[in-house]
């Protein structure tokens, strides 16, 4: 990453900063292709895309991404680069199905309380799916204890199209019923990307 670093703001939490002046449409960043997570590379996967491709119908690209990321995470073994992005995820975010009930109650009335608890149902309805449909039978993949609502709410809640994320159409695509051809951007410093121009800071 030349001419940019990783860094924590105190007001936004983790991001990248600009170390020198770039120009106007100057390439800042490449990132490759094989290093995203997609839901083509969950398919591609040995261990987990014979599970994913025996699930009918096939499951959302949310769900999908989500337990990619659990399936990685839990491995003992291998997957280097990918345990390594998966371990530099943090812990919490700052979006409201990350708060404690108390702390949703004081903005019970508002728009932000009625979508959250939406997205909190959404998330226990589709952990029983996916117990049912993938975790229940495959036991030997998908260990209960890596595999809770817990794991889920929080990896779901970063693939989710309601947590400000943002997503491209790619040119391929597998050939699966699923939307392969999606590229959902889960950074290890989200949820944004700033830069500082040596001017008053722009947040993109």
């Amino acid at each position: 990453m030349d001419g940019l670093e990783l860094a924590d703001f105190s007001d936004t939490g983790r991001g990248v900063r600009a170390l020198r002046r770039f120009e106007e449409r100057e390439k800042i960043l490449t990132i490759p292709h094989g290093v995203l997570w997609t839901v083509k590379h969950a398919y591609a996967d040995p261990f987990l895309g014979p599970a994913l491709l025996s699930t009918r119908p096939p499951l959302s690209v949310d769900d999908t991404l989500a337990t990619y990321i659990l399936f990685v995470r839990s491995r003992e073994s291998g997957y280097d680069g990918l345990r390594s992005h998966a371990a530099a995820l943090p812990a919490s975010y700052t979006l409201s199905i990350f708060i404690t009930e108390a702390e949703l109650e004081v903005c019970a009335g508002t728009s932000l309380y009625t979508t959250t608890k939406q997205l909190d149902r959404q998330i226990e309805d589709d952990y029983k799916e996916l117990v049912e449909r993938l975790f229940g039978r495959h036991h030997e993949l998908f260990p209960c204890d890596m595999f809770t609502i817990e794991d889920v709410g929080m990896q779901h809640g970063i693939c989710c199209k309601s947590a400000t994320d943002t997503y491209f159409q790619s040119s391929s695509t597998s050939g699966h019923s699923a939307p392969c051809g999606v590229v959902r951007w889960i950074l290890s410093y989200p949820m944004e990307i700033r830069f500082d121009f040596w001017r008053p800071s722009r947040t993109w």
